[in-house]
């Protein structure tokens, strides 16, 4: 069979969300015993990145007689022009998208994979044109794939409910969890001017509920007299300015650190020193920030709604995300009670255990193939 597969993410240099998902997928599944019976085609825009060290393992190795890439160029469009021109004139058996859009000469026999639609549930953090963006190519996409990966069963119940999709069309593979193992020894720790900090990692954006953080992180100084700082890293999306501007105007505006976008290491070290991790977003398709932040040995808070249940597993503090006191008390608790956060670090460490990027992989290629 020749498999099709949209692999502009590969090409990301500062991968997040869908790449990191593409990579580890991909570069476990093209070398699957059973994928040596198939021909690969891999679609990019551009060179692949080079790997990073501690989470996304190299895709040069899956190179070879029954494996290429295929790197097309243009500058605008690339899914819905240049790429759909190459699958008309060279139409694969079947074709793997690992993000919601589906180019329009797609073959009958194509995959999706559907990371959530946040976007529905929550369409006042979004611009309204990456709101019609998402919406549009969507709909668009698990309307026509024969084969819909879904990455949680709250994506699932979403799909269902909202689209209309049929449940015999959905398949649910969750992703898997970073292995640290080999690697947790070569992590430093990083520390906010030698002080304990509570840690967030992700886009600083209002559907993220970053403000809801930086609510909190007010009473847990104010109620609760904690001597932390609150780190937030990652690049800003929809709402950032004014996420900012609430930081600022804060009366503890000086324990409130914005580091922008971090390697993976620094992501790692980060981690590694964290009290505990914050993750109270409003929706999450299925939340691997929870798993990373398992796999590094970190308490998780995290929201009681969407997937995050279900990825965190019984290794999670679970709050309202629409309640800052909610959010802060779990800070309190796992600042003030050791035995709590070794609990939660211990129960991380056997949550992670269900998820597996190997069995993603061979759960996927089962689809495709199907």
């Amino acid at each position: 069979m020749r498999i099709g597969i949209h692999a502009k993410a590969l090409s990301e240099k500062n991968p997040t969300g869908v790449s990191v998902y593409a990579r580890n997928l991909l570069a476990r599944m093209l070398v699957l015993p059973e994928a040596k019976a198939h021909e690969w085609t891999l679609y990019t825009d551009g060179e692949i990145a080079k790997n990073t060290k501690y989470q996304m393992p190299a895709l040069s190795h899956v190179e070879g007689p029954n494996t290429k890439y295929r790197t097309l160029h243009t500058p605008f469009l690339w899914t819905q022009v240049r790429l759909a021109w190459e699958l008309y004139r060279h139409m694969p058996d079947v074709f793997f998208t690992p993000q919601h859009v589906l180019p329009l000469s797609a073959p009958k026999n194509s995959v999706v994979t559907i990371h959530g639609l946040e976007y529905e549930r929550y369409p006042q953090y979004y611009s309204w044109h990456t709101y019609a963006y998402l919406r549009g190519v969507t709909k668009d996409a698990v309307k026509r794939a024969t084969r819909i990966i879904a990455v949680s069963e709250a994506t699932k119940r979403d799909l269902m409910d909202l689209y209309k999709v049929l449940e015999e069309k959905i398949f649910v593979i969750h992703h898997g969890a970073p292995d640290l193992q080999n690697h947790r020894s070569q992590i430093t720790n990083y520390k906010q001017n030698n002080e304990p900090y509570f840690l967030y990692l992700g886009r600083i954006e209002l559907k993220k509920n970053v403000d809801g953080i930086i609510k909190a992180f007010a009473i847990v100084k104010e109620k609760y007299k904690l001597p932390h700082t609150l780190v937030l890293a990652g690049g800003e999306g929809y709402g950032a300015e004014n996420i900012k501007h609430d930081a600022w105007s804060m009366k503890h505006k000086n324990d409130i650190c914005f580091l922008g976008y971090v390697s993976e290491q620094e992501k790692w070290a980060l981690l590694k020193g964290a009290t505990a991790f914050m993750f109270p977003s409003w929706c999450e398709g299925f939340g691997l920030p929870v798993l990373e932040a398992q796999s590094a040995g970190v308490p998780v808070i995290t929201s009681n709604i969407s997937a995050m249940p279900e990825v965190g597993g019984k290794a999670a503090l679970y709050i309202d995300p629409a309640d800052p006191e909610s959010i802060a008390d779990a800070m309190d608790r796992v600042a003030k009670d050791r035995k709590l956060r070794n609990d939660l670090i211990e129960a991380g460490y056997e949550n992670i255990k269900r998820f597996s990027w190997d069995r993603c992989a061979a759960e996927t290629l089962a689809v495709l193939i199907k």
